[in-house]
This record gives C-alpha cells, sequence and structure tokens, in this order.
C-alpha cells in the first residue's frame, strides 16, 4: 500500500520531530528543503513562491515514482496548501492523511529552529481552516 501524509502545523510544533519518531526514511519534502545553504538555514520572502515550487516538483517525482511512503512537510495551514498535493497523491492510488499537529504559540515560538517572529506564528495560528470533511484527518495536541 502506498501512503502520504501531509503534514500542517506552525513552526516550532514538531512537524520534523515528528516525522523523525514516525517515519524513519519515508520520502519527505519541505520548502525548507531548498532554503539550507552552507549547513545555515536562509529565508528569503522573495524566494517564497520558489521553494514552494520545488517541494511540489520533489513530492510529484516522489509519487510518480510510487514511493511507498510519501511525506509533504510544510505548514499547510490553509486548504488552497494541502489540497494539491491531496488530490496528486490520490491522483496515484495513495492513501492520504492530513496530520495537523496543534500547538500553544507561546512553545511554538520557544523551541521554533528558523526564527519565525512570534507574531507571524500567532497569526498562522489564527488562520487554520476547516478541511474537508472527506478527507482522512488527524490532529495531534503537541505539549
Amino acid at each position: 500500500m502506498k501512503t502520504c501524509k501531509i503534514l500542517s502545523g506552525v513552526p516550532g510544533s514538531g512537524k520534523n520531530f515528528y516525522i523523525e519518531r514516525n517515519f524513519p526514511g519515508a520520502y519527505v519534502c519541505s520548502a525548507d528543503d531548498t532554503r539550507m545553504i552552507d549547513g545555515k538555514y536562509v529565508f528569503d520572502k522573495n524566494k517564497l513562491t520558489e521553494d514552494h515550487n520545488k517541494c511540489m516538483v520533489k513530492f510529484t517525482y516522489g509519487i510518480t515514482d510510487g514511493k511507498p511512503l510519501v511525506i509533504c512537510n510544510n505548514t499547510n495551514v490553509r486548504v488552497y496548501e494541502i489540497a494539491p498535493y491531496y488530490r496528486l497523491a490520490e491522483a496515484f492510488g495513495y492513501e492520504v492523511e492530513v496530520i495537523r499537529l496543534i500547538c500553544d504559540v507561546d512553545k511554538a515560538f520557544s523551541r521554533g529552529l528558523h526564527n519565525v517572529p512570534y507574531e507571524l506564528i500567532k497569526q498562522m495560528s489564527l488562520g487554520f481552516e476547516p478541511l474537508p470533511p472527506w478527507w482522512k484527518i488527524r490532529q495531534i495536541f503537541q505539549s
């Protein structure tokens, strides 16, 4: 069986840790992958679209190549951010699940790896949209 997991959560909610702990060896795609330069995380808001396009290309390769477990690891707060990944995986016969990690804003900010401003994390946490009821969804409350 081919499986796709789409992680959803604010920066610092524990997405990377959750993947490492629960899905070692998975094929993981993230916009953050393109932001590592000489071993350092470098965010350039002018390259946001490019970063997400590269993530989608990598994800598409994993799906079309038939990797057994493909994970999309972005913040994925809004439905329009998740939907293309969900539909593509479904179209290629994957069992898809959205895993939404819910985390207190203060906690997320304190353990964030990429220096995302507190107000942006707070704004993102308030921006979670309800997901379509026919999607398979698991919510995990992080402490």
